[in-house]
C-alpha cells in the first residue's frame, strides 16, 4: 500500500483495559493512524470490509476455542497486514503454536518492556505491509509491461526448466503458460536442432557474448491431427547470477519471424517486378529514340524527292518521276521493316544467353521433382549472347541435367546438384576473377555441373530422368565449337564442364604460360656446396646469356619490402617472372636459412598473395672490395588459376612499365647466427657454470656396491662415496674395470643400538639406491683403503640415479640438504675468496624463520661498515639481488639478502597467507637484527614495487635510516590491481565480495585474507601513502627502472600528486637498465646502473674513497653461490620427479585452453616453419606430443600444402608422436583422426587417397633410452617438454643421437622469469572475459602454480647463458636460440652436420 495512506489498525480483545492502554500506545507513536476493535473473534469475522488493515492485533484469550483459523482467514482478507498475538504465556510451546497459526510476530504481556517490543514490532510489521504492498504493484506493473510486449519474455531456471512465460506464447505456438511452467526448454525445440538451440535458449553467458538475435526453429503445440507445427524464431538470451555468480538461471525473448519472411519475399517479389518493368521501360524509351532519329532521314528524303519532283515536273518528266517517288516510298517502307526486324533479332540475341537456357530447361521440369533433385543454381549476373543453334544447346543441357542425375541415383550418392555459369577469357583467364589490369571481353561461357555434398530432401521418381549417351553430347558440341570435360570417379564428385563460344571474338592478349622456375630458381643447397667463383664470372663478364627458362623474366627497379620478424629492410626488384623473383637488398642484410615465404604484391587498386620459398644468393666479390648489396631469391609456389592471371598481369605491366607495384615479403624472424658470434661468449662464460645439472656435496661415506653384469653374473664391492648429487654419485673402489657393467644397486650400511636396532646413520641414505654407471676412470692417486692385497687397481666411477622411488628421491635430497647447509670449503680456498655469503636467521612475530645471506669481503670489516638490506619485490627471492649484493659487495658493503616469509624462496610459512603486513613485520625484524648485531654502522634499506611501500610504512614506525631507496615504487596499489586484474578488487572486498584462494599479481595466495590485510593496515590507495609519507623523516632515493616485459607490473608512472608530495630529503632518478635478476652481468666494467646505486649510497653515508680491487674469480664464486641458493630452494619445498610428473599431468590438461591464446598458435607456426622443409618419405619426431597441437598444425599445412601444389604419387611424411602418459597419446590419437576426418570431407575425400603425413604413436619412458636407432630421425621436435624431463642434458643427447646427419632439432623450454598468466590476461582483456570466472579461474590457478614451481626451481628453466653452456656439454657448438611467447620461452634450433653424423 503507499506510504501516503493512514494506518489502520484492528485489535481483537476481550479486556478493554488493554485496549485502551495499546490504542494510546500506538496513536502516540503513530499520529492520525485509525483503530478498529473487536471484543471476540465473531465480531472480528462480522466486519464486511477489512478496510485495508496494516496491522492487527489479536489477544490469545479470543482464541481460546479457534486458535488456527482466524489469523488465516484474516490473512485472506487483508494479505498485507502484518498479525501480532499477544499472549500471557511466556514458554517456547506458546510462540511454537503462534507461528504455526500464521501470526507474524508473538509478543508476551508479561514482559517488563511490553509497551516498548509492541512499538518496535508495529514498526517492523507496518513497513513489511508497505513493502508487500509495493512489491504487489511493481510485479503488476511488470506483468502489464511484458504482456503488453509483442515479443515472448521467458524465464527458465538452473535446470533449463520454464519459471515464466508470458501469455503471448499461446498465440505463437499454441501453449498456455501454465503448460509450460516446470518443462525442460527442449520442449519447444524441434528433433535434430537440439545441437543448434543448446546454449541458447538455455543461455549461461552474460554481457556482450550473451545469445542476441539467433535465429532458431521452434516447435509449436501438436494439432488435433498430430500435424508438427514449425516457426522461425529469434531468440535473444542472457544467464542470471547472484551477487557471487552463482548461476540461477536464463532470462530471454522469442520473436516471431514468419511475418518478417513473408513481408521479406514480398518485398524481393516486388523489387523483382520493378526490375523487370524498368527494363521494359528502358528498352521502350529506346525504340522511341530510334524511331525519331529514322523519321528525321525519311523527313528529309521525303522533301528532296517533292523538290525533285517539282524540277522533274517543271522538265515534263513527270512520268519518270512517278516512278522515281514510286521507288522511293517502297524503299521507305521495306527500310522500316528492316530495322523492326533488326531490332526484334537483337533482342532476341540479347535475351537468349546460356543463363535462358538453363532456366527453360529447368522449368521444363515438374515442380516436385525440381524440388526432390534440389538442385543449385550458382548461375553469373551478367553474361553474353550464345553463338550458334539455341535448339541444339537445349537439347546438350537436357542431355548433360539427365546424365548427371542417373549417375547420382546410379552409384547411390543422394546429393544436389550445383549448375554455375561464368563468362571466360583465355583459356586460363575467368571474366569474374579478380584482376588488377584491364581484360579484353568474354570469347567463351562456362557451365558446370559438380556434385555438393549436401544432402537431397527426397529422391525423385525413377523415370524422372531418362538415361542417356555421352556420345552425341559431344558431337553437339563438336557441331557448336565448344569444349565437354566430363569427370565421374566412383569414389570422388561428379564434375562436368562445358565451354561454349559468345558473340566476343577478341582474344585476350594476357596468356598465362606454365610456372617454371625462372633465373631465381637456384638450387638450394648449402652455401659451402655452391660454386660462387663460376656464377661471378659469368654475371660480370658482361656478355649476354641465352634465355633458357620457361618463363622469361623481365628486369626492374621497382620497390620491395622484407620483414624479417620485427625488423623491415627496404630494397628493389632486380627482376620478375611467372616463376619468382629476386629482391636486391642492403649490404647489412642478414644470412637466412632457406625457409618459406609469405609475397605480398601490391598496387593501388589490390593485392595479390602468394607463397613461396625463400633464400640469399651468394655473391663473390674480389679479396679487399666492399660488399655493396645482398641479394634475396624467392621461388613461387605454383600458383591457382586466377592467381596465375593476375601475376601475369604483373610481370606485363613490369615489362611496359605502365603501373606501378611493390612487393612485400614475411619470412620467420630466425636470422641465422654465425659459429664466430656466438663460439667467443660461450668460451668466456662457460667456466662460471658447473657442467653437473645438480649440485654435488663432498663427503666420505662408505657404502656396499652390487653390481649384475648383463649375462646375470652378481659382484660385490666395498665402495667410498666420495661426492654425492641429487642425479648421481661418484665412488672410490678397488676392482678391474671389465666387471662394471650392468644394474648397480647402492647398499648402506646399518648402525645397531639399544633404541634404534637397525637403523641406518643420520649421514646415509635409508634406502637402497639404484643406478646406472655412466663412467670409470683409474685412481692411482686415491687411498688404499679398500684395496685387496694390492691385486686390484683402484679406480673412481660415476654412477647415474635411475628409477628411485619417491621416498629414495627424498631420502638423498635430505643428505644433499643436511652436506649442502654446512661449509664446503677448505681454510685455503676461503683465504682466497674475494666475497664471501654466510648464511643467518632470525625469527618474526610469528616464530617463523626468515632466511637471510650477509655478503661481505673475506677481509675484516669495521663495525661501522655500512650495510645494505635488499628486500625482495613481490614474487623475487634473494637470488635475484645476488648479483647486485656481489657488486655493492665489493665495494666494501655489507649486504643482506632474505627472503620474505610466507613467500616464495627458503623462508619458512605458505605462499597462500602471504600478505603486506606480514612482508613490514619481516622488513622490521630484519632492520631490529642489524640494529642488534652491528648498532655503529649506517643503515641503507633498498625495496621494489610492493615492498617500496611496505618499507615507507616501515620507515614511518621503526628507528631512523640513513637512507630508504625505493625502485619502481607502487604508491597507489588499489589502482595497481584494477590495472592488472580489470576489477577493482578493494571495492568488491569491502562491498563483502570474496575470491577465496586465486592468481594475484602471478602467485597463487588467498585474496580475501590478502585484501582484509591492505585494508586494515591502510595501504590501499595513494592517499594513505601520501599520508606516511608526510610522517617520513628518513632520506630517501626514488628510482625508476625498466620493467621486465615478462612481469605483471604496468610502466612505472609516478602521480603528479606523489611527486609533489615528496621533501626536500628526496632524490628523484632514471635507471637505463634493471638492477635485480640472476643474470646480469658482472664484470669490470660495471653495469651504469650498479654505479648510479653506489653513487646514491656515496651521498649519505661515507663509503672509501679507494674501491676494492675486483678479483677474477668473483664471478666464478656468484655463479656457485646463485646454484647452491637454488639447489637450497629445491630442496626446501621437496623436489622430485613425482612432482615434475604432477606438474606434466596438469600442464596437459591446460593445454587445450592455452591453444586459445595467439602467442601459442604464434609458436606453433614458428615450429612448423622451423621444421620446413618436410621432404616425402621424411621422419618427423614431436617428442611430448601432449595433445597433439603441433602435430595437428602440421597436418593442416601439408594438406593445403600439397593440394596447393597438386596431389603426388611420393610417400607421405612420417609422424611418431612420442609420450609418456598413454591418455595424452589416446587423447592426440583421436584429435588427429578427427582433424584428418574433416579436412577429408573438406577435399572431397583426396585427402585419403593421397594422405600427406601418416602417423604413428610411441609411449616410451623419458629416463629411458629412446627406442630409435642412431641417425634416423630427419626432424625432431620436443615443444614446452624439457622442463618435465628428469635430465635435460640426458634428453639432449640422446635426441642429438637419433638425429640424422643434415637433420633439424627443435626444442622449446621455459624462462627462469616465465609468467604465463600475462600472455593469458591479456587474451581475457582482449574477449572481455571476466578472469575471477569458474573457467579462466582454473587456468590462472594453474598457471600461477606453474610460475610458482619455475621460481621454487622445480622444473627446468634456462636463460640464454645456461642454455649455450648445456649445449656445450652436449656436444652442440653453434644453436640457434630465438624468443618465443612473447620472451616467456624460448625456442632452440640445432643443425646437424654430415661430419657428426
Amino acid at each position: 500500500m503507499p506510504r501516503s495512506e493512514p494506518v489502520t489498525i484492528l485489535i481483537i480483545s476481550e479486556h478493554a483495559e488493554s485496549i485502551k492502554l495499546i490504542t494510546l500506545s500506538l496513536r502516540g507513536f503513530f499520529s492520525g493512524c485509525r483503530v478498529d476493535v473487536a471484543y471476540s473473534t465473531e465480531e472480528a469475522r462480522a466486519w464486511s470490509s477489512p478496510h485495508e488493515w496494516t496491522m492487527i492485533l489479536i489477544d490469545e484469550q479470543c482464541l481460546a476455542e479457534d486458535r488456527t483459523s482466524l489469523p488465516g482467514e484474516l490473512k485472506q482478507r487483508a494479505p498485507y497486514a502484518g498479525i501480532i498475538l499477544l499472549s500471557d504465556r511466556t514458554d517456547s510451546a506458546a510462540a511454537i503454536h503462534a507461528l504455526q497459526a500464521d501470526v507474524d510476530f508473538f509478543l508476551s504481556k508479561r514482559s517488563p518492556a511490553f509497551l516498548t517490543e509492541l512499538l518496535f514490532c508495529a514498526r517492523q510489521t507496518i513497513d513489511t505491509c508497505q513493502l508487500r504492498a509495493s512489491l504487489n504493484q511493481e510485479h503488476e506493473r511488470q506483468h502489464r509491461l511484458v504482456e503488453l510486449l509483442s515479443d515472448i519474455v521467458y524465464e527458465l531456471d538452473a535446470d533449463g526448466c520454464f519459471v515464466t512465460v508470458s501469455s503471448g506464447i499461446a498465440t505463437l505456438l499454441g501453449y498456455s503458460s501454465d503448460e509450460l511452467i516446470g518443462l525442460p526448454y527442449t520442449t519447444l525445440v524441434p528433433p535434430g536442432q537440439e545441437t543448434a538451440a543448446r546454449f541458447c535458449l538455455n543461455e549461461r553467458r552474460s554481457g556482450a557474448r550473451s545469445a542476441s538475435r539467433i535465429e532458431l526453429t521452434l516447435r509449436g503445440k501438436p494439432r488435433k491431427a498430430n500435424q508438427p507445427l514449425t516457426i522461425a524464431a529469434e531468440v535473444s538470451a542472457r544467464g542470471l547470477y547472484d551477487t557471487v555468480r552463482r548461476f540461477l538461471g536464463t532470462v530471454g525473448l522469442i520473436r516471431d519471424l514468419s511475418q518478417s519472411k513473408q513481408q521479406n519475399t514480398t518485398i524481393l517479389q516486388l523489387h523483382q517486378q520493378l526490375r523487370r518493368t524498368d527494363e521494359l521501360h528502358a528498352m521502350a524509351q529506346r525504340v522511341t529514340r530510334l524511331s525519331q532519329q529514322l523519321c528525321d532521314p525519311l523527313a528529309s528524303l521525303l522533301t528532296q524527292s517533292q523538290q525533285l519532283l517539282t524540277t522533274i515536273r517543271d522538265a515534263h518528266l513527270e512520268r519518270q518521276t512517278e516512278t522515281l517517288a514510286g521507288y522511293a516510298a517502297e524503299a521507305t517502307k521495306l527500310g522500316e521493316q528492316l530495322a523492326q526486324a533488326l531490332q526484334e533479332k537483337e533482342r532476341a540475341a540479347t535475351g537468349r544467353t546460356i543463363n535462358d537456357i538453363l532456366d527453360a530447361v529447368l522449368t521444363s521440369y515438374s515442380p516436385s521433382i525440381m524440388e526432390a533433385a534440389g538442385i543449385i543454381r550458382q548461375l553469373a549476373s551478367t553474361l553474353p549472347p550464345l553463338i550458334g543453334d539455341h535448339e541444339q544447346v537445349t537439347k546438350l543441357a537436357h542431355q548433360l541435367l539427365n546424365f548427371a542425375q542417373t549417375h547420382l541415383l546410379t552409384v547411390g550418392r543422394a546429393h544436389q546438384l550445383i549448375v554455375s555459369t561464368r563468362a571466360v577469357g583465355s583459356p586460363s583467364v575467368s571474366a569474374d576473377d579478380p584482376v588488377l589490369f584491364p581484360l579484353d571481353p568474354p570469347t567463351e561461357v562456362e557451365i558446370e555441373l559438380l556434385e555438393s555434398d549436401r544432402e537431397r530432401l527426397s529422391e525423385p521418381p525413377a523415370t524422372a530422368f531418362r538415361s542417356t549417351h555421352l556420345i552425341e553430347s559431344y558431337q553437339i558440341v563438336r557441331q557448336l565449337g565448344g569444349a565437354l570435360d566430363v569427370s565421374a570417379p566412383m569414389q570422388g564428385p561428379l564434375r562436368i564442364t562445358l565451354r561454349l563460344p559468345v558473340s566476343s571474338r577478341n582474344l585476350t592478349e594476357i596468356r598465362s604460360q606454365p610456372l617454371a622456375p625462372s633465373d631465381t630458381s637456384v638450387t638450394l643447397t648449402p652455401a659451402s656446396k655452391i660454386d660462387t667463383t663460376t656464377s661471378i664470372s659469368s654475371t660480370m663478364s658482361g656478355r649476354p646469356q641465352s634465355e633458357r627458362r620457361h618463363s622469361p623474366r623481365v628486369l626492374t627497379t621497382l620497390p620491395a619490402t622484407i620483414t624479417v620478424g620485427s625488423t623491415t629492410w627496404d630494397g628493389a626488384i632486380a627482376n620478375l617472372s611467372l616463376g619468382g623473383t629476386c629482391i636486391t637488398l642492403p649490404n647489412n642484410f642478414p644470412t637466412l636459412a632457406p625457409q618459406d615465404a609469405y609475397v605480398v604484391m601490391k598496387t593501388a587498386v589490390g593485392i595479390l598473395e602468394l607463397q613461396g620459398t625463400a633464400q640469399d644468393r651468394p655473391i663473390s666479390f674480389p679479396v679487399g672490395t666492399w660488399k655493396p648489396a645482398s641479394h634475396l631469391v624467392v621461388i613461387f609456389v605454383q600458383p591457382k588459376q586466377e592467381e596465375a592471371a593476375v601475376l601475369a598481369s604483373f610481370v606485363q605491366a613490369a615489362q611496359e612499365q605502365d603501373l606501378s607495384f611493390s612487393i612485400e615479403i614475411l619470412l620467420a624472424a630466425e636470422p641465422h647466427i654465425e659459429p664466430a658470434t656466438i663460439t667467443p661468449p660461450l668460451v668466456r662464460e662457460q667456466n662460471e657454470y658447473d657442467p653437473r645439472e645438480s649440485v654435488r656435496v663432498d663427503l666420505q661415506l662408505p657404502v656396499r656396491l652390487d653390481i649384475t653384469d648383463p649375462a646375470g653374473n652378481r659382484y660385490r664391492f666395498d665402495a667410498l662415496i666420495v661426492n654425492l648429487s641429487r642425479g648421481g654419485v661418484c665412488l672410490h673402489l678397488a676392482t678391474r674395470l671389465e666387471l662394471l657393467s650392468g644394474i648397480a644397486m647402492l647398499h648402506f650400511t646399518t648402525t645397531q643400538t639399544q633404541k634404534h636396532p637397525g637403523t641406518h646413520e643420520p649421514g646415509a641414505p635409508d634406502s637402497v639406491l639404484a643406478a646406472q654407471i655412466v663412467w670409470s676412470a683409474p685412481n692411482p692417486t686415491a687411498a688404499r683403503k679398500f684395496r685387496d692385497q694390492d691385486l686390484d687397481p683402484e679406480i673412481q666411477i660415476g654412477l647415474r640415479f635411475h628409477g628411485l622411488t619417491p621416498y629414495a628421491e627424498r631420502e638423498v635430497s635430505r643428505i644433499v640438504q643436511q652436506y649442502l647447509t654446512s661449509t664446503d670449503e677448505s681454510e685455503g680456498s676461503l683465504q682466497q675468496t674475494s666475497i664471501v655469503s654466510i648464511p643467518r636467521e632470525c625469527r618474526n612475530p610469528r616464530g617463523q624463520t626468515i632466511v637471510i645471506t650477509d655478503d661481505h669481503l673475506r677481509q675484516s670489516l669495521a663495525p661501522n661498515t655500512p650495510v645494505v638490506i635488499i628486500a625482495p619485490g613481490f614474487g623475487q627471492t634473494a637470488l635475484d639481488a645476488s648479483v647486485l649484493s656481489y657488486y655493492l659487495a665489493q665495494h666494501r658493503l655489507r649486504i643482506l639478502r632474505y627472503d620474505h616469509s610466507n613467500h616464495v624462496g627458503l623462508s619458512d610459512g605458505e605462499l597462500e597467507q602471504t600478505t603486506l603486513r606480514s612482508m613490514q613485520a619481516d622488513l622490521t625484524k630484519v632492520v631490529e637484527f642489524v640494529h642488534d648485531t652491528w648498532p655503529t654502522a649506517p643503515l641503507i634499506v633498498m625495496a621494489s614495487d610492493l615492498t617500496a611501500r611496505v618499507a615507507i610504512k616501515m620507515a614511518v614506525h621503526s628507528r631512523p635510516l640513513d637512507l630508504l631507496l625505493l625502485i619502481n615504487p607502487v604508491v597507489d596499489i588499489q589502482a595497481l590491481l584494477t590495472t592488472i586484474h580489470g576489477h577493482d578488487l578493494v571495492v568488491d572486498h569491502r562491498f563483502g565480495l570474496r575470491f577465496g584462494i586465486a592468481n594475484l599479481l602471478g602467485l597463487i595466495v588467498n585474496v580475501d585474507r590478502f585484501l582484509g590485510d591492505l585494508v586494515a593496515g591502510q595501504l590501499t590507495d595513494l592517499t594513505s601513502t601520501l599520508v606516511d609519507l608526510r610522517l617520513l623523516h628518513a632520506p630517501t632515493a626514488i628510482l625508476t627502472i625498466p620493467n621486465s616485459p615478462l612481469g605483471p607490473w604496468p610502466p612505472a608512472d609516478l602521480p603528479q600528486a606523489f611527486l609533489t608530495a615528496l621533501g626536500t630529503h628526496t632524490s628523484l632518478a632514471t635507471v637505463p637498465a634493471p638492477l635485480i635478476g640472476q643474470e646480469l652481468p658482472l664484470d669490470e666494467t660495471h653495469p651504469q646502473a650498479f654505479r648510479q646505486i653506489l653513487g646514491q649510497i656515496a651521498s649519505t653515508v661515507l663509503l672509501p674513497t679507494i674501491p676494492a680491487q675486483f678479483h677474477a674469480q668473483t664471478r666464478h664464486l656468484l655463479a656457485r653461490q646463485q646454484r647452491n641458493e637454488m639447489e637450497r630452494t629445491r630442496l626446501r619445498h621437496n623436489l622430485s620427479q613425482f612432482t615434475r610428473e604432477a606438474m606434466r599431468f596438469a600442464h596437459l590438461q591446460q593445454v587445450p585452453q592455452l591453444g586459445n591464446l595467439h602467442e601459442y598458435w604464434k609458436l606453433l607456426d614458428d615450429l612448423y616453419r622451423l621444421l620446413s622443409p618436410l621432404e616425402p618419405d621424411s621422419v618427423l619426431v614431436d617428442v611430448g606430443v601432449g595433445h597433439g597441437d603441433l602435430l595437428r598444425a602440421t597436418m593442416v599445412n601439408l594438406a593445403y600444402r600439397t593440394r596447393q601444389r597438386g596431389w603426388s604419387p611420393e610417400r607421405p611424411v612420417h609422424a611418431i608422436g612420442l609420450e609418456s602418459s598413454y591418455d595424452a597419446l589416446t587423447h592426440a590419437r583421436q584429435s588427429l583422426r578427427a582433424l584428418h576426418r574433416e579436412i577429408d570431407n573438406d577435399f572431397a575425400g583426396a585427402l585419403a587417397s593421397h594422405p600427406p603425413m601418416s602417423t604413428e604413436w610411441v609411449q616410451a619412458d623419458w629416463t629411458q633410452r629412446l627406442p630409435f636407432k642412431d641417425h634416423s630421425i630427419h626432424r625432431i621436435v620436443c615443444n614446452l617438454a624439457l622442463p618435465f624431463v628428469p635430465s635435460p642434458l640426458v634428453t639432449i643427447r640422446d635426441l642429438y643421437r637419433i638425429l640424422h646427419p643434415q637433420g633439424r632439432l627443435v626444442l622449446t623450454g621455459f624462462h627462469p622469469d616465465t609468467d604465463l598468466s600475462v600472455l593469458y590476461r591479456k587474451h581475457l582483456r582482449k574477449a572481455s572475459q571476466d578472469e575471477f570466472s569458474p573457467h579462466a579461474h582454473i587456468v590462472l590457478h594453474y598457471l600461477g602454480r606453474l610460475r610458482e614451481s619455475i621460481r621454487h626451481g622445480l622444473l627446468h628453466t634456462f636463460s640464454q647463458p645456461m642454455l649455450t653452456s648445456l649445449f656445450q656439454q652436449a656436444g652442440i657448438l653453434t644453436p640457434r636460440i630465438l624468443p618465443a611467447l612473447d620472451g616467456h620461452a624460448f625456442i632452440a634450433v640445432i643443425e646437424k652436420s654430415k661430419s657428426a653424423g
